[in-house]
């Protein structure tokens, strides 16, 4: 799944010398809101952040764990290099990118499409191979999706020099009018790849699987999201995890900006005054507290925050549930995926939709402590042990994660 700057709300009263800022939510949204108000501050004493965390942990979707010894992200993962506020934490934080997980076992170094049935496409994941196989399958129309692909990232990439000249906005549409990119917004992917005189075939197999392995959605989507979705599967750019897990972006974000941060501490109101109310972890009893600023950075639909100030009408879109599971193994089963016992189950697997299919991606991720292999799949339904007993049979240090309301 990828990691993106989500929107926020700033609710500002009045202007004041002094700046009492509460931010709601401490994901990578909320934690660089909080660092950029501190760098523009920076050293004013007069400047006091409050970040209210409603969970017992920061980092919203860059969730990171351990899994049979080693870091695993179970929320966003890849990094693109397109991205210039996550590359420049990257780079200003001293973190460090992911060698190569295929090093550790070369001969999981492949690539998969799996529509339920059969494993009907595999190459190497290196770019030389994998290009000259999808040319001979495909023929050369799959370069229009690159062309385009690549033209979207750069009119995306516009929105960088925008913000830094104090350039914003009063709506996504309006956004995405000033960038050109409104039209592809408007457009279902499947319409704009067919304009595109892209091949069916190609867009069924290679970019829906992955479409389904970023938004476990296929060409139905707006073709902009599925655009975002080819540019993130190295279409355009490149894309990169960190060594230790894309927590460490917004926990440094946080510790930086010299904010409080209250984790455990719901919001449940905001008023037009900068009044907040929250329910105190430790006395579990609704206080309220009054901001010069209030910086909401999640999701409206599901923070539950009554709003007694102007803000967007609420929406009914239709958000998934998605169940992430991880697990350690000798090896995946060939017989699960209809292979001879004497081939081997490429280490990334993505899918078409086909009858019967249990599993939206597998991705290698590295070996355990034990030794083992550690395998991340996503799934629409929670993965049982009798299904991950058919995937690997000798399957151990299982960890499971349900996000509710990942995608639209």
């Amino acid at each position: 799944m990828h990691l993106s700057l989500l929107s926020a709300l700033l609710l500002l009263p009045a202007p004041l010398a002094a700046l009492n800022v509460a931010v709601v939510g401490s994901g990578v949204g909320g934690s660089s809101a909080a660092y950029f108000l501190s760098q523009q501050h920076l050293g004013d004493p007069d400047l006091s952040i409050t970040v209210f965390e409603s969970g017992d942990r920061i980092g919203g979707r860059a969730y990171t764990e351990t899994v049979a010894g080693i870091p695993v992200d179970i929320g966003g993962t890849a990094i693109s290099t397109l991205n210039s506020y996550l590359v420049s934490f990257v780079d200003t934080f001293k973190l460090q990118s992911q060698s190569s997980k295929s090093a550790s076992a070369p001969e999981v170094d492949k690539l998969g499409l799996y529509d339920g049935s059969s494993i009907f496409f595999s190459s190497p994941e290196s770019t030389i191979p994998l290009a000259a196989k999808v040319l001979f399958r495909y023929g050369f129309s799959p370069l229009k999706a690159v062309s385009t692909t690549r033209s979207m990232a750069a009119s995306l990439s516009k929105i960088y020099d925008q913000q830094a000249a104090g350039t914003s906005y009063a709506s996504p549409q309006a956004m995405f009018d000033a960038l050109g990119l409104t039209s592809f917004t408007q457009q279902r992917a499947y319409d704009a790849f067919e304009e595109m005189g892209v091949s069916a075939s190609f867009v069924k197999e290679f970019i829906d699987s992955a479409s389904r392995g970023n938004y476990m959605q296929d060409g139905e989507i707006s073709a902009f999201v599925d655009l975002v979705s080819l540019a993130g599967a190295g279409l355009a750019g490149s894309v990169f995890s960190l060594d230790g897990g894309a927590n460490q972006i917004p926990t440094a974000l946080l510790k930086a900006s010299g904010a409080t941060v209250l984790t455990s501490t719901p919001v449940s109101a905001v008023s037009d005054s900068g009044a907040v109310t929250y329910t105190d972890a430790s006395s579990n009893t609704p206080q309220t507290s009054t901001f010069d600023a209030v910086i909401i950075a999640a999701p409206l639909e599901f923070a539950d925050i009554a709003l007694s100030v102007p803000a967007p009408p609420p929406t009914n879109r239709p958000y998934m549930r998605i169940f992430v599971t991880f697990f350690s193994c000798d090896a995946l089963s060939p017989s699960y995926f209809n292979l001879s016992e004497t081939e081997s189950v490429p280490g990334d697997i993505a899918t078409i939709d086909g009858e019967g299919l249990e599993i939206v991606s597998v991705g290698y991720h590295g070996r355990g402590d034990n030794g083992k292999k550690v395998y991340k799949l996503f799934s629409l339904a929670e993965l049982s042990d009798d299904v991950l007993s058919r995937i690997s049979s000798n399957h151990g240090d299982v960890f499971r994660h349900e996000w509710e309301g990942a995608y639209t």
